[in-house]
């Protein structure tokens, strides 16, 4: 039986490097139906709905026009990509996710291609393979622009590499060099980041050589393009830096990989395993990896790649130098070097072995199917949980009352999948001075009301609101705490300084209703 379990998975090694073009249509048709379909299905969380309505503006002139209250920190080129799709599929979640799918695809071919070129095509695969594992996939189907960084960021590494070779193909590559830096930095200002570990291994190129490639800095400098066309945005976003919500500390960048690589614990421990059984069941003796086999990569090339992989120590030391912020959805580039590293470390543990290699590619490819059927049951989860939500608040009564929250996505999600009696109901409210006094932050209310002109739902400033309704529902969502480490919530001690009857209505697990009432005596009494 093991026998021909070794046999099997060498004949997967095999397939792989003798129909290349084969496994990456196998790939595609595996992996565009089951992203395009969660793409579809998924409901949106909050930063995407951001996406949204701003992308389907009145007017290109209107998308600029909300960047520039800073509210949001993505480039406006974002959203016209976005809004390019909106004539063939309508302005919806899967015409703002579509863009994700399509540059998480690209990264796919780009590691195969780095990888397959100076290994083998079976190799190749396992650098297409290991992202699929990680928490990177979740992105491939989220309407922002972190797969975009990645599937440009990738074509321009790769692009760099093939021009650095001095080959024929010398001329196509800075070429693509060139729009690949500035299609990343158009995408999200952080792929900066990712070009400065191109740079890097620029540099040590240039030690190495003894001299500057003028073409290549020459390429990599169209990425400034886009900063200076969209100085003023930049300028705009840089005055919600000092208060912004997700500020950085210095644990932030070694938190990134477990961030990142949780997903992939199962993955992981299956690999490790087929390493290891391949060698026991063995009948050929292992011979010790040559060091070119180990490391087919040029130096210079490494360092960029090991820079790349460091992106997260990068990204933390500008946002704590220059006062900005950190979420690690902002490094994910960082997996284009973690899955390089990966595909060239799992050879040469398994002494190049193909059964072994083939296994790796078994393990890989299961775990991301497997993936697939679990992203759609959290999916169908999310749906269900939105539903049930709807129902346990209409089931309260007090079907005329305003519902006021202070959980920004509860209140975008209800206001867009939620029952109509629900999402007629739902506002937002927002006090950017409480909000910084008890969370530490204003960003997301200041945010809300910056853009209310975008956004179809009601979003309120507090003092105003409670002068014009003095009995309302509030609903909230209480696991902030626990589950981001940061409060959110100022409403529910704002009302109780406020003189308001806070009653609770209805709960379930971290979701509450409450029934909020005035006295009448203290009408138009509001703590300033």
């Amino acid at each position: 039986m093991m026998n021909l379990i070794r046999k099997s998975t060498a004949y997967v090694c095999r397939l792989a490097d003798q129909y290349p073009s084969g496994a990456l249509l196998a790939f595609s048709l595996v992996y565009f139906p089951g992203a395009t379909w969660l793409a579809a299905v998924r409901p949106m969380w909050a930063d995407e709905f951001f996406t949204l309505y701003i992308a389907r503006s009145a007017s290109i002139r209107g998308v600029f026009d909300a960047i520039l209250t800073g509210a949001d920190q993505h480039p406006p080129s974002f959203y016209l990509f976005s809004r390019a799709l909106f004539p063939l599929l309508d302005a919806n979640q899967l015409s703002v996710r579509l863009p994700s799918v399509l540059g998480y695809w690209l990264m796919s071919l780009c590691l195969y291609a780095l990888v397959s070129r100076r290994t083998t095509p079976s190799v190749g695969l396992i650098a297409l393979s290991f992202p699929l594992t990680t928490a990177a996939y979740d992105y491939a189907i989220e309407g922002r622009g972190y797969a975009l960084i990645m599937g440009f960021g990738s074509l321009a590494l790769l692009c760099w590499v093939v021009a650095t070779e001095d080959g024929p193909r010398r001329n196509v590559a800075l070429g693509g060099l060139a729009f690949a830096s500035a299609a990343a930095v158009a995408a999200h200002y952080y792929a900066a980041f990712f070009l400065l570990g191109i740079a890097g291994g620029e540099v040590a190129r240039t030690v190495a050589r003894g001299r500057v490639d003028t073409k290549v800095w020459a390429s990599l400098s169209t990425s400034l393009l886009p900063i200076a066309v969209f100085l003023p945005h930049i300028r705009s976003a840089a005055g919600w830096a000092q208060n912004f919500w997700a500020r950085p500390t210095w644990q932030d960048a070694p938190r990134f990989y477990s961030f990142l690589l949780d997903p992939a614990s199962l993955a992981i421990v299956l690999v490790l395993m087929v390493i290891v059984v391949s060698a026991l069941l063995s009948t050929t003796p292992r011979r010790p990896v040559p060091m070119d086999r180990f490391s087919p990569f040029h130096w210079w090339e490494l360092v960029a790649i090991c820079l790349i992989v460091a992106l997260p120590f990068l990204e933390v030391s500008a946002a704590q130098l220059l006062h900005g912020g950190f979420a690690p959805r902002y490094a994910l580039p960082s997996v284009i070097g973690v899955a390089i590293l990966v595909a060239l470390l799992i050879p040469a543990m398994a002494s190049h072995m193909p059964s072994a290699v083939g296994g790796v590619l078994v393990v890989l490819g299961g775990v991301f199917v497997c993936r697939q059927f679990t992203e759609a049951g959290r999916a169908s989860a999310t749906a269900v949980y939105l539903g049930r939500t709807s129902a346990w608040i209409l089931a309260s009564g007090a079907h005329d009352l305003p519902i006021a929250t202070w959980h920004s996505q509860g209140f975008l999600q209800l206001g867009y999948y939620g029952n109509p009696a629900i999402t007629s109901r739902i506002v937002y409210l927002a006090d950017p001075e409480i909000a910084l006094r008890v969370n530490k932050h204003d960003t997301v209310d200041r945010g809300f009301l910056a853009l209310r002109p975008w956004f179809p739902n009601g979003i309120r400033e507090y003092k105003a609101f409670i002068r014009e309704h003095r009995e309302f529902l509030a609903y909230g969502y209480t696991g902030d705490i626990a589950q981001t480490g940061r409060p959110w919530n100022w409403l529910l001690g704002a009302l109780t300084r406020d003189n308001a009857t806070v009653r609770l209505l209805a709960s379930a697990g971290d979701e509450m209703l409450f029934l909020v009432a005035f006295p009448d005596a203290n009408e138009g009494d509001v703590t300033e």
